[in-house]
């Protein structure tokens, strides 16, 4: 009998994408090593989502992915996220950031979490930092506000290179992302999206 190989059905993304890049987890490649070679080896211009596909079928989540890294989300944040995310890159000089956007059930319970969160961010997540290019303790220890489009996000500066961590709660989902201009391009698409 033949055989016939699975056709992977991705999800609508969440924000309208450029690109779709689909990276295959294997045995021999860790998944800090295959997103370090995505983000170098990105082209795309404006923002290219990321899928890890763990075999011919199995999409990772968010939550997947942050696992196999062994970079959870601390359980009190956990229990606020909803079902439905998106992992990106976007193009910024010579350079690929890395953000995504999930679903929340609870927006203010988590930004309060969150803002808790805060100065443990950059150490829980030492491994997904490590993975994107951070070899040194960040620039600036804690988080401020700043606001793009009218929406209020809370960053830390790692570099001067416009890296470091930000996010923002926006209507029924939390956008991370590891740069201002990313932010902002995703704060603009979501709004976008919304507009009448």
């Amino acid at each position: 009998a033949p055989t016939t190989t699975p056709v992977v059905v991705l999800p609508q993304p969440l924000i309208a994408v450029q690109q779709t890049k689909i990276l295959q987890l294997n045995a021999t490649t860790s998944i800090a090593d295959l997103l370090k070679t995505a983000l170098q080896e990105n082209q795309g211009a404006g923002l290219t989502e990321i899928v890890f596909q763990a075999n011919d079928s199995l999409i990772l989540s968010l939550n997947g992915f942050l696992t196999v890294l062994q970079t959870p989300w601390p359980e009190n944040i956990a229990d606020k996220l909803a079902t439905g995310d998106i992992l990106l890159f976007f193009k910024q000089g010579a350079i690929s950031r890395f953000g995504f956007i999930v679903y929340i059930k609870d927006s203010p319970a988590l930004a309060l979490a969150l803002k808790t969160w805060e100065l443990q961010m950059e150490y829980d997540w030492a491994e997904l930092w490590l993975a994107l290019g951070k070899t040194k303790p960040a620039e600036v220890g804690y988080f401020r506000s700043a606001l793009s489009g009218g929406v209020a996000f809370r960053y830390q500066t790692f570099t001067k290179q416009d890296f470091g961590i930000c996010y923002a709660i926006l209507n029924d989902k939390l956008i991370l992302t590891t740069s201002y201009a990313q932010m902002k391009l995703i704060i603009d698409e979501l709004k976008k999206a919304v507009a009448p």
